[in-house]
């Protein structure tokens, strides 16, 4: 893989982790995102910040440098290394961080049903067979 440049790459982070967070419902802006990302700080603000947002942003910085190093080494996807990512995603947030869902989920106003719990790890390897067999191709 090609070397990025630090500035890009940090770019890419920052709008990642914002753009993703928001979705679902972190306030912070994408000036404080870069701010914690960039400098591990928050600048200051009248508002009050909750530690959980300050963590999901964190966390998405870990699965980041994790994903980078996974294609770095050039290693396969697997459903390890999404239960990785998802792990990092989740540290300090949830108690089962890493584990597929295990209670039913839907997506508010949508007009399709998400998969079961029971379907989801069969899917999920389909999917990452799919891709890797689209890569190798590629």
């Amino acid at each position: 893989m090609p070397q990025l440049p630090k500035d890009y790459l940090d770019d890419v982070l920052v709008r990642l982790a914002h753009h993703s967070t928001a979705i679902e419902g972190n306030t912070l802006t994408l000036a404080e995102t870069a701010s914690i990302i960039l400098y591990n700080s928050l600048p200051a603000t009248n508002r009050n910040v909750d530690l959980r947002e300050i963590y999901e942003v964190k966390n998405h910085e870990q699965a980041f440098d994790y994903i980078l190093s996974e294609l770095g080494n050039e290693h396969p996807l697997t459903i390890g290394t999404i239960k990785t990512i998802y792990a990092a995603l989740t540290d300090r947030l949830q108690h089962d961080r890493g584990q597929f869902e295990s209670s039913e989920n839907a997506i508010v106003g949508a007009e399709f049903q998400t998969a079961s719990t029971a379907e989801t790890p069969l899917l999920m390897q389909k999917w990452v067979d799919n891709l890797n067999d689209r890569l190798d191709q590629a």
